[in-house]
């Protein structure tokens, strides 16, 4: 299981009202990492998340290729509580869309330019994570044909069996490695 924090912007007053209850100060740049690290582990600790090793997901890496901001990039995320931090523009949340893309496609109400990098004709987000003990990558492409952007593309690995598949069928194998219930898989309004 993977927390993430989204702080920057409006984020700044939660995250000092957080050091007061919890007495900590803020540190300087390059003991940054130890001040996340510890705040998070506290906001744990407080809210008692005590997850079962087998209802764990842990996020692994997320490679983009020409996603929102990102033309090229590689991020591996650290065991634990994860933090996103940074100023307005910096890719935050073009991370959490290319998470939230990787492990359930395009949304309904979501169109392709939202994430296509502009200008570019093709794009991918491949995510590797391990969801009860089993190793999954996922990857899905965006491809530009004419004015319109959509899915071109969708696979799932689980523990190096490779599928092929539409990207409604790799959606309904993520939605079941997660649990979800069966009757969200059918309610496209709901992820």
């Amino acid at each position: 299981f993977s927390s993430f924090f989204l702080a920057g912007g409006c984020c700044n007053k939660f995250i000092s009202s957080l050091l007061n209850s919890f007495n900590l100060e803020k540190q300087e740049d390059e003991k940054q990492v130890i001040f996340e690290t510890r705040l998070l582990d506290e906001i744990n600790r407080v809210l008692n998340l005590k997850w079962k090793e087998k209802d764990k997901m842990l996020l692994k890496k997320i490679k983009l290729e020409n996603i929102r901001s990102y033309e090229s990039q590689e991020i591996e995320f650290p065991k634990g509580s994860i933090l996103l931090s940074g100023d307005i523009g910096t890719g935050k949340t073009s991370v959490l869309l290319a998470v939230e893309f990787a492990l359930f496609g395009l949304q309904p109400t979501q169109r392709g330019s939202s994430l296509l990098k502009n200008g570019k004709r093709e794009g991918k987000v491949v995510l590797e994570l391990e969801i009860d003990g089993k190793n999954v990558i996922i990857e899905r492409t965006l491809k530009k044909e004419g004015k319109s952007i959509g899915q071109d593309y969708a696979s799932i690995s689980i523990d190096n069996e490779k599928f092929e598949e539409s990207v409604t069928e790799i959606k309904n194998k993520v939605l079941k490695l997660l649990n979800y219930p069966f009757e969200f898989v059918k309610k496209t309004n709901l992820l």
